[in-house]
């Protein structure tokens, strides 16, 4: 009924944007250790999730329940839903909308 994603094919598997089985094991060992983790581990962890993880990787160690927990635990601790850089452009973009409207307003009314 379920399909083991770890047997998919080597060219699918790129596709997808896959991280290799080699480097999610070793992945899957550092957060396995979380949150006792060297400052290295743990950079090189923070920068595999926000700059090589692809969904696909996340979805499988999220459910490699041999990990899920520590898993959550890394992404609670290290994994803003949202940047100040993402908080930013949210504010200057809703203040352009406000903007327009009131300029809107302003030319309806004259």
């Amino acid at each position: 009924m379920y399909k083991n994603f770890a047997e998919t094919p080597e060219p699918l598997r790129a596709h997808l944007g896959e991280t290799s089985p080699e480097r999610r094991a070793r992945i899957e060992a550092m957060i396995a250790r979380y949150p006792d983790l060297a400052p290295d581990e743990l950079a090189e962890l923070v920068r595999w999730y926000r700059r090589e993880a692809s969904a696909m990787d996340v979805a499988l160690i999220a459910s490699n329940e041999a990990v899920s927990e520590a898993f959550g635990a890394f992404c609670r601790a290290h994994v803003a839903p949202f940047s100040l850089r993402d908080k930013a452009i949210t504010v200057l973009l809703s203040a352009g909308v406000a903007g327009l409207f009131a300029f809107g307003l302003l030319a309806e009314a004259s």
